[in-house]
């Protein structure tokens, strides 16, 4: 699937990079995570772009048989809450060689930093913004989970 940011922001010396949408996937994936599957890549089907990816613990579904009481529950999301959060750190690529890393900023701070110079107070303000909509839709989602939960609606439990 091609990016919907392409179609917006024209950017020539990345285009050059993003002729293959499954590159762009791959590099925007060592660019932001931890933990970036060993066998990811892209190859061409056809004419059809694809990305190839390896099957992944996150692919597999948890053996919930016995988790049986709420302690229970808040003990695992405890857990999955954690390794989740160590797997969505910033990423440095180890031995891949071919991919143009060159287009993706290594110091994030000075990078976020460049990209905001002057604008401080706007950007203290748009993440504000930002952390009271989603803070509002974490307690709504939080709502309706506890909702579901305590009416036996989540299958499996």
């Amino acid at each position: 699937q091609k990016s919907a940011v392409s179609y917006v922001v024209r950017n020539p010396a990345v285009e050059e990079y993003f002729k293959h949408d499954g590159l762009r996937t791959v590099l925007c994936s060592y660019a932001m995570q931890a933990s970036t599957p060993k066998w990811l890549g892209y190859a061409t089907l056809g004419t059809i772009p694809c990305l190839v990816d390896a099957v992944t613990a996150h692919a597999e579904d948890l053996d919930w048989s016995d988790i049986n009481d709420f302690q229970d529950v808040v003990e695992v999301v405890q857990y999955l809450g954690r390794a989740m959060a160590d797997s969505d750190c910033l990423n440095t690529p180890k031995d891949v060689t071919g991919l143009p890393f060159s287009i993706i900023p290594r110091d994030t701070e000075h990078t976020i930093r460049d990209a905001i110079r002057g604008q401080d107070d706007a950007f203290i303000q748009d993440m504000l913004e930002f952390g009271m909509i989603y803070g509002e839709q974490v307690r709504h989602d939080h709502r309706l989970f506890f909702e579901a939960f305590r009416n036996n609606r989540i299958q499996g439990l």
